[in-house]
């Protein structure tokens, strides 16, 4: 219970709560500072990758992973590897010793398994720090390049956000339209400021969004609460949003209030 009148963003400032407010496409710092929203979202999706791309190398260390029969080993040296697979398609990609080789077959753990336990101890702590944000990069990429059309987002070369057109040439994100704009900023806010049992309250997603981007919204905010583990709120007047999935809808009337 508050007894003083209290803001939405300040409730979410005392709760376990993410608020994507109508006015999304602004920020303003506590110091008074503003800035375009997706200027920041760009500076800090660069600034996650680079930090991630800077402890690619993997070191041999003393500690080793828990001791298993060989075929337990290579099985979870197999699971180990098909995460990195995955995570290479956000352009993470571990650097092994190159005198080792991964996954080891039966007889390399059994010729060398102190080394080997070791490795794996040291790639499971690296998927353990990474997992999470390859994953939110993937599918923050999928989301985007499956709505956007006549352009692709992508991570180049010097492992930054871009945007390419399909003649070949980049264009500057905030040279977006002001949906393309609102699907980043909103989905980014799901993915990357976001973490187990929190809560999310989206207010009116369909600012400057076509119908059938609207339309599109509830099963992709569906899927994003089973990956992330999160509750979704949308507070929404376009029956669009909600398109066939009524049954998840509450009406707010005055006589509901």
């Amino acid at each position: 219970e508050v007894d003083t009148d209290t803001t939405i963003e300040e409730i979410g400032k005392m709760y376990d709560v993410l608020y994507l407010s109508p006015d999304r496409n602004i920020i303003e710092f506590e110091d008074g500072m503003i800035r375009n929203s997706i200027d920041v979202l760009v500076d800090d999706f660069n600034a996650r990758i680079s930090s991630a791309v800077e402890d690619m190398s993997i070191e041999i260390g003393d500690d080793l992973c828990d001791d298993m029969e060989p075929s337990d080993f290579v099985n979870k040296c197999k699971d180990i590897k098909a995460k990195m697979d995955f995570m290479s398609e956000a352009g993470f990609v571990p650097k092994l010793p190159s005198d080792i080789k991964f996954p080891p077959e039966r007889m390399d753990y059994c010729d060398n398994r102190d080394r080997y336990r070791a490795l794996l101890h040291s790639l499971m702590d690296w998927v353990e720090r990474y997992y999470v944000l390859a994953e939110s990069i993937v599918t923050y990429l999928d989301i985007l390049n499956g709505m956007f059309t006549n352009k692709r987002v992508v991570i180049n070369e010097h492992n930054r956000l871009s945007i390419v057109l399909f003649d070949g040439n980049n264009i500057p994100v905030n040279k977006l339209s002001a949906g393309e704009k609102q699907i980043m900023i909103m989905f980014y806010g799901l993915l990357f400021m976001t973490h187990d049992d929190m809560t999310v309250i989206i207010d009116e997603p369909e600012i400057s969004l076509h119908v059938a981007w609207q339309q599109r919204l509830c099963n992709l905010f569906l899927n994003i609460s089973r990956i992330r583990n999160i509750d979704i709120l949308v507070a929404t007047h376009s029956p669009q949003i909600i398109h066939d999935r009524w049954d998840l809808a509450q009406e707010l009337r005055a006589d509901h209030a």
